[in-house]
Parts: structure tokens; C-alpha cells; sequence
């Protein structure tokens, strides 16, 4: 491991093993957002600063703005059981301000950190989902819901005023997992669960006025997130239950087939430079999964799947992942376009609360090097 320190945190360069493509590690450090200018917004306690990305390095901390502070800032022990400090970011193109989540609120800066005075039920959304042909934001509940009461989805044109925009009638779902822009179809998906009857991915071109239910009526159905593609959607599913895998529903037939069996529940997905695709999995308690390693698979597009890395969960998650939560990697958003994959790590064994970048090139070569 080569070790060296810059703008206040350290930065590890860990090799795997020979076959392996090696990471950048960056302790302490949250990267949420990469921009069209090749910056990455990132966290670290209560500040958002901005890095400029050169060559797969992080460098330059630039502080953007502060939120209130809190003893949950500055201890990664209380900030991961607590749930606080910031949750998520984003920063469309075309607006000029950062929303996302802290602690248990929307927040929204601009030339000031303003939050959204909206109460919504559950301890956060899961997401916010920037819709560029409205150019509104979007979310669904996301919360226990044991009596199965309505659930609603929120739109907003500026991350601080909420309305209703779309109501699931009682006993319809127990939640919204995520909502996703897609691009291809100038619409969104949104995902439900958890029972079979409840599990479903709907689809709106209308800014929720109404919802096409497309895939639904099992746990191939219950997902945390999706790839939207040409000809159909790649599911990884989410369910303690029985067995997860990766899945692709096609448009045309609406067949759905099992095309990469998962450890465990899969939590996270997405596209990266051009024609890569991921998925991410967390060790969730079942007797079907996994229970002590979070795994993230790549691919190129159209051509098979491959494990990446795979970790074991840290001593905190192995002790109750009720309190100490999932191990896990989370992506940075907006990552598409981009020649770098880029998670922030929580619960997995000598990585926690760390950032880690892999170079496109190197993930190239052990790609091909497997396959």
C-alpha cells in the first residue's frame, strides 16, 4: 500500500493482488457528485467541498459551504449510527444549486444552506431524482409502513417547496425504493415494495399524473435500482427471501431471465465511462444471502457479468447491522460519462468511511484479463 497525505486526508493506493486493478482510497471523504467540469462534490463532517479529478486524483479541496454543526459531524461512529451528516448530492447541469439530503431533511444551497421546511415520513427518501424534461425534482416515501397506509410521491421546481404529485392508495405499496430519470424515454421509473403483490417498477412520462405498471407481482420485481437500456431493464433484485440475482426484462417480449445469480440484495446500480454498467450488494441478514461480505459487479455493456471486489464486512457490522448498518458501496452519482467508478465505502472491513476511485483502464484490463 503507498501512502500519502494532501488537503487535509489521506490518500492510500491499495493493490488487491496482481490481477486486480488497483484503487485510490481517500479516508474520511464522502464523493457524491461528479460535475460535467470533472469535479467531484464530496463531503467531509459538516463541509461540502468541491475536488478537481486529475488523472483519477483527488486534489484541491475547495470548501463551497457549511451546514449547521453537530457533535454527529465529527465522529464517524456517531454519524454512521445516528444516520446524520449528508446523505446524498446532486447538481444538475443546467441549475444553479447543490440539493440533497442531511440528516433527516432536504436541503438546498444556493447562495445560502436553506432547508426544506417539508415533513415527510421515514427517516430520509432514498433518493431525489432530477427530471430534466420538467426540470422538477422528484421523490417517493420511504418509510416502515407496517399498517400500509398511502404513500406519496413529492415533485418540486426549486428542492425547498413539496407538493403531492402522485398518491398510492392504501394497501397498494409499503414504500418507494427509488425513482429514476430515464433518459432514453424522457420518463421516469419508480420502483416499489416489498411483498410480491407490492413489489413493482412503474413507468411516467407525465410527471406522475399517471403510472404504467410494467413489471410487477414478485421479488424479481422488488429492486433498489435499475439500468434503463434500448430493448429492456436490467433488475438486480433486492429481497431477503430468495435468491437475488441480475435480470433482464425485455420491452418487446416481457420476458424476464436470470442472467447473473448475486450473493446477497442488491442495492445500488449504474452506468460509467460510455458502456459500463455495475451493480452493488450489501450483506442484508437472510437465509438466502450473504450475510458478511458487500460485492460490487461490472460489465461491459451487453457481455457478461464479473465480480470486481468483494469485501468482508468491519467488526461494527459483524456485531449488529441493525445499529451499525449494512456494509456497503455507494456509489458517486452522475457517473455515466465518465472514465473513473468512484463508491464511498461504509461497514466493509479496512475501508470504512472511506472514498475509493478506480481508473476505467485499469478495470479494462482485469476485465478482459477474466473473461
Amino acid at each position: 500500500m503507498d501512502v500519502s497525505s494532501s488537503g487535509g486526508f489521506t490518500q492510500y493506493t491499495l493493490y488487491i493482488s496482481a490481477l486486480k486493478p488497483k484503487f485510490d482510497i481517500y479516508k474520511g471523504k464522502v464523493a457524491h457528485w461528479i460535475t460535467n467540469e470533472n469535479t467531484v462534490l464530496c463531503s467531509e463532517g459538516n463541509r461540502v467541498v468541491r475536488n478537481s479529478l486529475n488523472q483519477g486524483t483527488l486534489e484541491n479541496d475547495e470548501v463551497i459551504f457549511t451546514s449547521p454543526s453537530s457533535l454527529f459531524d465529527f465522529n464517524s461512529l456517531l454519524k454512521r449510527v445516528g444516520r446524520k451528516g449528508f446523505h446524498f448530492l446532486l447538481k444538475p447541469e443546467h441549475r444553479q444549486e447543490i440539493i440533497g439530503v442531511w440528516n433527516n431533511k432536504i436541503f438546498v444551497w444556493k447562495d445560502k444552506f436553506e432547508v426544506s421546511p417539508l415533513n415527510f415520513r421515514g427517516s430520509r427518501p432514498l433518493n431525489i431524482c432530477y427530471n430534466p424534461k420538467d426540470d422538477c425534482y422528484y421523490f417517493g416515501e420511504y418509510f416502515s409502513n407496517q399498517s400500509r397506509e398511502e404513500v406519496f410521491v413529492y415533485r418540486s421546481s426549486d428542492g425547498l417547496e413539496w407538493e403531492k404529485t402522485y398518491t398510492f392508495s392504501p394497501g397498494t405499496i409499503r414504500h418507494v425504493h427509488q425513482i429514476q430519470y430515464d433518459s432514453i424515454r424522457g420518463g421516469m421509473w419508480i420502483l416499489t415494495g416489498d411483498t410480491n403483490a407490492e413489489s413493482a417498477i412503474y413507468f411516467t412520462d407525465n410527471g406522475c399524473k399517471s403510472m404504467e405498471k410494467v413489471f410487477f407481482g414478485s421479488q424479481k420485481a422488488r429492486a433498489v435500482s435499475i439500468i434503463a437500456e434500448k430493448d429492456m431493464l436490467i433488475i438486480p433484485s433486492d429481497t431477503p427471501l430468495e435468491q437475488n440475482a441480475i435480470r433482464e426484462f425485455n420491452f418487446t417480449t416481457k420476458e424476464i431471465n436470470d442472467v447473473y445469480t448475486l450473493p446477497n440484495s442488491a442495492f445500488h446500480t449504474g452506468t460509467f465511462g460510455g458502456d459500463w454498467e455495475f451493480v452493488t450488494t450489501v450483506a442484508e441478514p437472510s437465509r438466502e444471502n450473504n450475510e458478511s461480505e458487500a460485492f460490487i459487479f461490472i460489465r461491459k455493456k451487453g457481455e457478461r457479468w464479473v465480480e470486481l471486489i468483494r469485501s468482508k464486512q468491519d467488526a461494527l457490522s459483524s456485531v449488529s447491522k441493525r445499529f451499525f448498518r449494512y456494509p456497503e458501496f455507494i456509489p458517486c452519482g452522475n457517473l455515466k460519462n465518465f472514465k473513473y467508478l468512484i463508491f464511498y465505502c461504509r461497514g466493509v472491513s479496512q475501508l470504512n468511511d472511506s472514498t475509493i476511485i478506480f481508473d476505467l483502464e485499469d478495470i479494462i484490463r482485469y476485465y478482459h484479463a477474466i473473461k
